[in-house]
């Protein structure tokens, strides 16, 4: 199968774009042709660097955002249509789903859309920890993510809530495919302890992870309140906050004020190729996420990298988390006091980190890896009927 593969965002310094990247280079490696396509973000490539290269396995075709209208990127799509099977885009944005379908109707092809955020929640979360107002767009964002699953043939979604919501728009319950975020497993190695960045890093103590932007939705401010606690009875943990955004400079001063600036460091954005051994050195990885529209919707890609690095997490139960963590972790709300108890349980039995760290892998390994939820997506191209009937064959 030939798939012209469409993301709004950039790949190289959108962390959200991990989820196409590794989806096409997965589904590259079983026997398909995927060419990406994707629009540049010069600004952030000033301000964070490249978080990863272009995939070598896949064909990918860097675009210039749209300044006004779309025509010249539907010209663009369209010549790079001419031979493929399918076209497939991600997310509800307009310059990139509009050509994408204008496209596939013009060349009588089939077009699945993959949900994997819930765009309007995000949208207005995001302008309200900015500007303190609402987003002006949001009703543009809702239409969009209203019309789209009736509009594709084929729709796959990360998580249960945007499932729900794809059957409250309309759209069959069978119809529906499930493809969650996942990790790669030979890029994480849970045996290895991440020797050489714990004497970089002068980490000799307990060490507790959050990877993760720091904009939009990440909550890290409820994880500071939680590190005060900890210090208090563990002054020796470090914590690590890998990770970016607009946020990080209001969190490192709300990080001094709490007094613990020698104890949490910043470290920014990473190139990806650093994470695992980040997460190798880590003891304990957490995730607090806010019981919100947009926090139910997700399938953090934090949790699956967790998983495949082998470390038990204590994250809070919200969306997808519960069925993510089976087994690899504890599941506490989103109280400091009772998120901090559970890390110091954690940090004081060695058994249990062992024991979730190895729950923890296997979920990845069962589940939660990009192989896995590449041949999910493949599947879930097979439930639109015009996909069928063009005799695009998923899994071929």
């Amino acid at each position: 199968m030939r798939i012209l593969w469409v993301v709004p965002y950039d790949i190289r310094t959108v962390p959200c774009m991990t989820r196409a990247v590794e989806l096409s280079r997965a589904v590259t490696a079983l026997g398909h042709s995927v060419r990406l396509v994707y629009f540049h973000d010069l600004d952030r490539r000033r301000r964070f660097g490249a978080l990863r290269p272009e995939p070598t396995e896949v064909e990918c075709h860097e675009l210039a955002p749209p300044l006004l209208g779309l025509t010249k990127v539907r010209r663009q799509l369209d010549e790079l249509a001419s031979d493929v099977d399918l076209v497939q885009f991600q997310k509800c944005h307009p310059h990139c789903a509009l050509p994408a379908l204008a496209v596939a109707a013009k060349r009588r092809l089939p077009v699945h859309y993959d949900w994997d955020d819930d765009e309007v929640a995000i949208n207005r979360e995001t302008w309200r920890s900015k500007t303190g107002r609402d987003s002006p767009l949001w009703r543009g964002v809702w239409l969009m993510e209203r019309a789209l699953p009736a509009l594709s043939d084929s729709l796959s979604v990360s998580s249960e809530a945007l499932r729900s919501r794809a059957i409250a728009y309309g759209r069959e319950p069978g119809s529906i495919g499930w493809v969650p975020v996942g990790a790669d497993l030979e890029r994480f190695d849970p045996r290895a302890r991440g020797l050489p960045f714990r004497a970089r890093e002068g980490l000799d103590g307990p060490v507790i992870t959050y990877l993760g932007q720091l904009e939009g939705v990440s909550h890290v401010d409820g994880l500071l309140e939680v590190a005060v606690l900890v210090a208090a009875r563990k002054p020796e943990a470090r914590w690590l906050i890998v990770g970016g955004g607009f946020q990080q400079s209001d969190l490192e001063r709300r990080a001094a004020d709490l007094g613990l600036a020698g104890t949490v460091r910043f470290l920014g954005y990473r190139p990806a190729a650093e994470v695992p051994e980040i997460l190798a050195a880590s003891d304990v990885m957490v995730a607090w996420f806010e019981d919100t529209p947009a926090t139910r919707a997700k399938s953090p890609l934090k949790i699956a990298e967790y998983l495949a690095a082998g470390r038990p997490v204590v994250a809070t139960p919200v969306g997808e988390l519960p069925r993510m963590l089976e087994g690899a972790g504890i599941l506490a709300q989103p109280n400091p006091p009772v998120f901090a108890a559970a890390i110091l349980q954690l940090l004081a039995d060695d058994e249990a980190r062992v024991r979730l760290g190895r729950g923890a892998r296997r979920g990845a390994e069962e589940v939660f890896n990009w192989r896995a939820s590449a041949r999910r997506l493949l599947n879930a191209y097979g439930t639109g009927s015009a996909a069928r009937s063009t005799g695009s064959r998923a899994g071929d």
